[in-house]
């Protein structure tokens, strides 16, 4: 078996920002982050994380950024911000429909992931620099990697 302790050791400088709005799924998710020790937090909807990253000191400049978003709830708009408030951000999507063409990497489900799987693949796209997620950079690095799970 995995310690999740050890399992979240890649994670350590980075905050998970999961926009999830199935209760069940963030749940879920949640669980898995807290156990291995991963620093995240979950909004239901782009907007409202909009309005909490634009508050002075919630985030943290030393910290890498994943944005875990739920495809059908994807905004650019939300995504350029925390990338252009933060030094390195990461754009990851999950849902059936694989909607969000500038993501990273993607997940058909964030439930039907092993957790162990997911946190070893998120602190891999995490390790990657510099900003590779930036909409401007993207035809260029999906070309290399394009990855869904």
């Amino acid at each position: 078996p995995t310690d999740p302790a050890k399992l979240g050791e890649g994670l350590q400088n980075v905050v998970i920002v999961l926009i999830c709005n199935d209760n069940a799924v963030a749940a879920q998710v949640g669980k898995s982050f807290k156990e291995c020790g991963v620093e995240h937090v979950r909004f239901t909807s782009s907007d409202e994380m909009d309005s909490k990253i634009s508050c002075e000191g919630f985030l943290q400049m030393e910290k890498t950024y994943v944005y875990l978003g739920q495809e059908d709830l994807y905004s650019d708009f939300a995504y350029d911000l925390l990338s252009q408030l933060t030094t390195h951000c990461v754009l990851l999507t999950f849902g059936p429909h694989f909607q969000v063409n500038n993501s990273q990497g993607h997940y058909r489900s964030l439930v039907q992931v092993l957790p162990s799987v997911l946190i070893k693949s998120i602190t891999s796209y995490a390790a990657k620099r510099p900003g590779l997620a930036r909409s401007d950079s993207f035809n260029s690095y999906r070309s290399a990697a394009g990855d869904h799970f």
